[in-house]
């Protein structure tokens, strides 16, 4: 499409799973086009808060090879 600008309408939208927000949230970074979202329910405006901000604390590949001490290993025994 040539539109540049894209306007979503979470009207009558009340959940958003988190993955699904996670996705959109890609997309929407990855894309040329500047989209905005109207109409959103609170509850779909926190599940895209929580996964923005979740994204936020999330380590590139290259830093968990490079810093391992930062993650904890579990080993589930019987």
């Amino acid at each position: 499409s040539k539109e540049k600008e894209i306007t979503i309408d979470f009207k009558n939208i009340e959940f958003v799973s988190r993955s699904s927000a996670d996705e959109y949230l890609k997309f929407k970074e990855e894309t040329k086009k500047n989209i905005t979202e109207i109409n959103q329910s609170t509850d779909v405006n926190k599940m895209f808060e929580t996964v923005t901000k979740s994204r936020e604390y999330t380590y590139s590949e290259e830093e968990r090879v490079s810093t391992p001490t930062k993650y904890a290993v579990y080993t589930l025994t019987n």
